[in-house]
């Protein structure tokens, strides 16, 4: 009887082992999940919605500015958001830190890129020569050159089907520096944990003071001064589509998916309320996107939930986790 209890206390005991995971492994699990199925292929559909743009814009020929262009250019810009708002590719390799810029400037110098373009179009040089700075070949610039008129010329294609190679060509850099690095980000778990926790806060800030607040009139800077033009997109009209953009990305690593994300983590490091907290913020913000009218941003409950969002990722929950905040940024012009 003796032996008989002792052989059940041991396969109890194998069974509470097998089914308890392993805190390190189960981190492990959902730092290579968001890794694999929001960092990697955020950026995979990028380059390919640029492939498609450039093919729309090969096959083009001038007079109005065709659907498939506005359309095609309005998935590059959504993948592009999608890449951004998630952007670890600087932390790891240093040669990345700059990538972004060389495919958008948005508050980056005090540059009118609208006018610039309108002398790059007067030039006679062939595109790549008129295109000799770093701002001209960017995701803002083509806005510009598509978007100025509603009307095309070969010249303004030509230009733009140069700006856009450039952009494929950045994403794909980026594309390549994921695929080399995935290795070194899975090799440091709370370094790892430490990049997404802290780009979640960050570029939420930048959200919520470049991209609604500075419009919107709601910053220091621009208090009470509403004005559209500071939109991000303003030309194309895609600002609201991007801003939503943003949310949804971050998304795919704070809501419950069906891959491990910071569901898991939360479940780790007894953060549930935590994460429960900015999953709520999110949702409020979604719900204030969907009252806007066209590309008006003058929604101060929109401008408080992404202020509520920032502030739960940057004060309660990367306190709740073992990783250490970065000093948050909302420079630029």
């Amino acid at each position: 009887m003796k032996k008989i209890f002792i052989f059940t206390a041991l396969i109890m005991v194998i069974l509470v082992l097998v089914f308890i995971k392993d805190p390190n492994a189960q981190q492990n699990e959902a730092l290579a999940s968001m890794y694999d199925n929001v960092i990697v292929k955020n950026t995979e559909n990028a380059i390919q919605q640029c492939h498609t743009l450039e093919d729309s814009l090969s096959q083009s020929t001038a007079g109005i500015r065709q659907k498939k262009i506005e359309d095609n250019f309005a998935k590059l810009v959504m993948g592009w958001k999608a890449v951004q708002a998630t952007y670890i590719a600087g932390d790891l390799d240093q040669y990345a830190i700059d990538y972004p810029r060389y495919i958008d400037i948005f508050h980056i110098g005090n540059e009118n890129i609208n006018e610039q373009m309108q002398k790059v179009l007067k030039s006679t040089s062939e595109p790549k020569t008129a295109l000799y700075k770093y701002s001209y070949n960017t995701i803002n610039a083509l806005e510009a050159i598509l978007y100025a008129e509603n009307t095309l010329s070969s010249r303004k294609l030509a230009i733009a089907q140069s700006i856009n190679h450039n952009i494929c060509e950045r994403l794909t850099d980026i594309l390549n520096v994921y695929q080399e690095k995935r290795n070194d980000f899975l090799s440091a778990r709370d370094s790892a944990l430490s990049m997404l926790a802290n780009v979640l806060a960050n570029q939420t800030l930048q959200l919520k003071d470049w991209r609604i607040g500075d419009p919107a009139g709601l910053t220091k800077k621009y208090l009470n001064q509403p004005d559209n033009r500071r939109n991000e997109y303003f030309l194309s009209g895609l600002s609201v589509k991007s801003i939503n953009k943003i949310l949804q990305t971050q998304s795919q690593l704070i809501m419950p998916q069906d891959y491990p994300n910071f569901v898991e983590i939360a479940d780790i490091y007894a953060a549930q309320k935590q994460l429960s907290d900015a999953q709520t913020a999110m949702n409020n913000a979604f719900i204030e996107i969907n009252t806007l009218n066209n590309e008006n941003l003058q929604n101060t409950k929109l401008y408080q939930a992404v202020g509520k969002l920032q502030s739960i990722y940057y004060n309660d929950l990367i306190q709740a986790l073992p990783v250490i905040a970065k000093i948050l940024e909302a420079d630029g012009d």
